[in-house]
C-alpha cells in the first residue's frame, strides 16, 4: 500500500519518501526518524506522526497468506485493512474477489486474533528482536516500547 494511504502524506511527501526507498506505508513502522529526516528533510514531527499511524493500521499484509496479488484484489473490493476484513460479509467478499471462502474465513479469523495487538512482522523487525548489545539487560518489551517512541 502506498505511503499516501496514511492521512497527511500527499504526493510531494510520497515522492520524498520514495527517494529514500520508502515505497510502502507498512515500511513507515520501522523507520529511524532521525535518519529519515536527514535523507528527506521531512520534519521529525511528521515522521513520528506517520510512524505512529502506520503502527496502528492493521495492514492486510500483516495476515499470513495475504500477498501483493491478494491484497490488490481485496483493495479493489474496498478492503484496505484487517479491521474491515474482519467485519465484512464473507459471501459478498467471495463474490466480489473470487477468493476461496475458506481462505477468507481463515484470514478473518487471523484478523480477529490480531485485533488490539501491536503488529510487527518478525522478518521486518528483526533488529528489534535480536539480543541487545548494551551491557544493561533489557526485556524485549522494553526495547519495543523504546522503538515505538521513535
Amino acid at each position: 500500500m502506498k505511503p499516501s494511504f496514511i492521512n497527511g502524506i500527499g504526493s510531494m511527501y510520497e515522492k520524498k519518501l520514495r527517494k529514500a526507498d520508502i515505497t510502502q506505508a507498512e515500511e513507515l513502522r520501522h523507520i529511524d526518524v532521525d535518519a529519515l529526516f536527514e535523507r528527506t528533510g521531512i520534519s521529525t514531527k511528521n515522521l513520528k506522526k506517520w510512524k505512529k499511524k502506520a503502527l496502528n493500521i492493521g495492514f492486510l499484509s500483516d495476515i499470513e497468506g495475504i500477498g501483493a496479488v491478494t491484497e490488490k484484489k481485496l483493495h479493489q473490493a474496498g478492503i484496505h485493512d484487517y479491521h474491515t476484513l474482519q467485519k465484512t460479509d464473507i459471501k459478498k467478499l467471495e463474490a466480489r474477489t473470487g477468493i476461496d471462502r475458506q481462505k477468507l474465513e481463515s484470514w478473518q479469523e487471523a484478523a480477529s486474533r490480531l485485533e488490539g495487538k501491536p503488529v510487527i512482522k518478525a522478518r521486518l523487525a528483526k533488529e528489534y528482536t535480536e539480543p541487545s548489545i548494551s551491557p544493561k539487560k533489557e526485556s524485549l518489551w522494553d526495547r519495543f516500547k523504546e522503538w515505538l517512541k521513535g
